[in-house]
């Protein structure tokens, strides 16, 4: 009788030995993939909100909305709701894919990124928040990524507190960086974090650039 061909034990276990092989290498680059998709997704999040700040902007003498930073504010007021009749999605794009309290923040009606203080609140100083009378908005940052250690409260999420960042005390001391990591998320896309400008483009920025910048006390959020 002829005999019948097939796998032995010691083929069968190499074959599973070189899948397994070619299935470690091969994770790396899908999650690269995947954070890769989801730092873009996030970043188209913020384009459409620029759209839709300039458009508010336009519609209101320049100003963007105006940030009401009190304890018992509710979460209808807050600039992200202010914003509904100029963005037609935006229940869809208030929340970062890599938010990681996305799901509670998006059923608190809340948002994964938070004004400048700069443009938000006229009772900083040095704020314009006059896209009319801006210098330079290119170069001036509307949202940041909010940080997760942030809770879920209404009255944390209208604004950083950038003014607040660069004391002379905090700039002395090196700890503008930890000051700005209290409020934003900076490594949330594999060590860089999302930044909408008043111009309405993003850019992706290392969390080693801003610490930089922090330590060197260079006010990278105040109008230009």
């Amino acid at each position: 009788m002829p005999r019948k061909s097939g796998f032995t034990l010691v083929e069968l276990l190499v074959v599973i030995a070189i899948l397994g092989i070619m299935f470690s290498l091969l994770m790396p680059a899908i999650q690269a993939s995947r954070e890769a998709s989801r730092r873009a997704q996030c970043a188209n999040n913020l384009h459409q909100l620029g759209v839709g700040l300039i458009n508010y902007a336009e519609s209101n003498a320049g100003k963007f909305p105006r940030s009401n930073c009190s304890s018992d504010i509710s979460a209808d007021k807050l600039w992200i709701n202010t914003m509904k009749p100029y963005l037609e999605n935006v229940n869809q794009i208030r929340i970062c894919p890599k938010d990681m309290k996305g799901p509670d923040r998006h059923a608190a009606d809340l948002t994964s990124y938070l004004m400048n203080d700069y443009v938000a609140d006229p009772d900083t100083p040095g704020a314009i928040t006059n896209i009319w009378k801006m210098h330079s908005t290119s170069k001036t940052v509307a949202l940041f990524e909010c940080a997760k250690s942030l809770s879920l409260t209404a009255s944390c999420y209208e604004h950083v507190h950038a003014y607040e960042w660069f004391t002379k005390t905090n700039v002395s001391k090196k700890k503008v960086f930890d000051a700005i990591r209290s409020e934003v998320q900076v490594d949330r896309h594999g060590g860089c974090s999302n930044y909408l400008y008043c111009d309405g483009h993003v850019e992706s920025i290392a969390d080693s650039q801003i610490k930089e910048w922090a330590d060197e006390g260079t006010n990278f959020a105040k109008p230009n």
